[in-house]
C-alpha cells in the first residue's frame, strides 16, 4: 500500500518538495496522526487533514523556509508550543507543521514543552497508539508503540498509563470515546477512569470541547455513543445547566445528508445543537415553537407555516430559520410541495410510525428533486 497516493497530486508535489528542502538541511519531515490512522482504519473523509512533524525547532523551520519562493511560513500563535503554518502559495493551501517535542510539565489542558530531534520521544506525548504512527515521504512507516497491530485488532490503547495520559490533557476523555466508537472497542476500566476524571474537563476551553464534539459527531450512530457517555456522567461537569438528550441526535441522524447542503451548518453542528437543546424540551426551543404557532395562526401558508402544518418544522429547523442559518431558497422550494398524509385508519402501532416516516421520506425526496429542477 502506498500511503502517499491518497494525497491529491498538487499537495503531494508540494510536500515532497518541502521534504526535500528539509532533507538538504539534514532534517526529516514526516506525516503523523489522523491521515495515517484513517487509511489504516479504512475511514473515508471528504476533507483530508495532513499534520506534519519535523525534527527541528520552530526557529530552524522559519530560517530555512523564509527565503524559499512560493512557500510561506507563519506563526499564528502556536510557535511557543512548536506549531507553525506552512503555505503553498501557488495552490493557496495551508499545512500545520509541528516540531518534535516532549512534555516538561502538564496542566490538564496545556503543557510546557521542550523541543527534541527524536520522533520516538515526540510519540511518547501522544494519546493513543493509533495516533502515534509516522509516515515519511519515501512511504516508510514508523510505528513506535504497536499502533498498526492495535488497529488490526480493533483495539483502542493509550500510550502508557491511561490515567496519566488523561491527566495530561482532560480533552482526551472525549477523544477516548470518539475513537472507541470508531474502533468499536470499549474498556470498562478506562470508561471508569474517564468517569472519575470527567469533572476536570471544566478547566478546558469551550472552543476545544466544541471542536472535539463536532469531530465525534461526524461518526454514524453517535446517539448510541452519547447514551453511553450520559449514563456514565461524562457531561455532568461541562454541561451542568443543559438538558442533554441523545434523542435529538437520532433525529438529526435520520435526516438525509443532502438536506444539509442547503443549510449554513453541518450535520455535526446540528447534532451538537440538538444534544444541548433537546428538541422541544429546552426553554429556547419551546420559545421558537410557540413563535411558529403564532405565525401559523396569523398568516396564510408560506415557507415556514407549510413545514409547521405538516409536522416537519420542529424546533431544530425553527431555530435555523429564525437565526438566519438556513438557505431560504430551500424553504421556498419546500413551500411549493404537498406532503400527503398516509391513510392510517386501519393501521396499528409500528405500522403507523413506518407509514408516516415513509411519507416524510417521500416529501424530502420530492423536495430534493424540486430543487434540482
Amino acid at each position: 500500500m502506498n500511503f502517499l497516493d491518497k494525497i491529491k497530486l498538487e499537495d503531494r508535489l508540494f510536500l515532497n518538495n518541502l521534504s526535500d528542502i528539509f532533507k538538504r538541511n539534514g532534517l526529516k519531515l514526516m506525516i503523523v496522526g489522523g491521515y495515517v490512522r484513517d487509511i489504516l482504519l479504512g475511514v473515508k473523509k471528504a476533507k483530508i487533514d495532513i499534520d506534519l512533524s519535523i525534527n527541528a525547532s520552530p526557529d530552524e523551520v522559519m530560517n530555512i523556509l523564509k527565503s524559499v519562493e512560493d512557500i510561506g511560513v507563519f506563526d499564528i500563535g502556536g510557535r511557543s508550543h512548536g506549531t507553525l503554518i506552512v503555505v503553498d502559495k501557488k495552490n493557496n493551501t495551508n499545512f500545520e507543521i509541528t516540531s518534535c517535542r516532549k512534555d516538561i510539565q502538564t496542566f490538564g489542558r496545556h503543557a510546557e514543552v521542550e523541543f527534541t530531534t527524536s520522533f520516538e520521544e515526540d510519540s511518547m506525548r501522544r494519546d493513543f497508539t493509533m495516533n502515534a504512527i509516522y509516515l515519511d515521504f519515501n512511504g516508510e512507516i514508523y510505528d513506535y508503540h504497536g499502533g498498526i497491530a492495535d488497529i488490526n485488532a480493533r483495539k483502542i490503547r493509550f500510550i502508557g498509563d491511561a490515567k496519566t495520559r488523561i491527566t495530561e490533557d482532560f480533552l482526551r476523555i472525549i477523544r477516548y470515546f470518539r475513537f472507541s466508537h470508531i474502533i468499536k472497542d470499549y474498556s470498562f476500566e478506562e470508561i471508569n477512569i474517564c468517569k472519575e476524571l470527567s469533572n476536570e474537563m471544566q478547566m478546558l476551553s469551550k472552543e476545544r470541547i466544541r471542536s472535539e464534539l463536532l469531530k465525534l459527531f461526524e461518526s454514524d450512530n453517535c446517539a448510541y455513543l452519547v447514551d453511553i457517555m450520559l449514563s456514565n456522567g461524562i457531561f455532568d461537569g461541562i454541561f451542568k445547566n443543559c438538558n442533554i438528550s441523545a434523542s435529538g441526535i437520532k433525529f438529526i441522524e435520520s435526516i438525509d445528508d443532502e438536506i444539509f447542503l442547503h443549510t449554513k451548518i453541518t450535520k455535526s453542528q446540528g447534532k451538537l445543537l440538538n444534544m444541548l437543546g433537546g428538541i422541544g424540551k429546552n426553554e429556547i426551543f419551546r420559545k421558537y415553537e410557540q413563535k411558529i404557532v403564532d405565525i401559523a395562526a396569523k398568516t396564510k401558508d408560506n415557507d415556514v407555516t407549510i413545514l409547521a402544518k405538516y409536522g416537519l418544522c420542529r424546533a431544530f429547523e425553527i431555530f435555523l430559520l429564525l437565526e438566519r442559518k438556513i438557505n431560504h431558497k430551500a424553504f421556498i422550494a419546500l413551500s411549493n410541495l404537498e406532503y400527503t398524509k398516509p391513510d392510517i385508519s386501519s393501521m396499528h402501532g409500528a405500522e403507523i410510525s413506518k407509514a408516516i416516516l415513509d411519507a416524510k421520506i417521500k416529501f424530502y425526496n420530492d423536495y430534493m428533486e424540486n430543487l434540482q429542477n
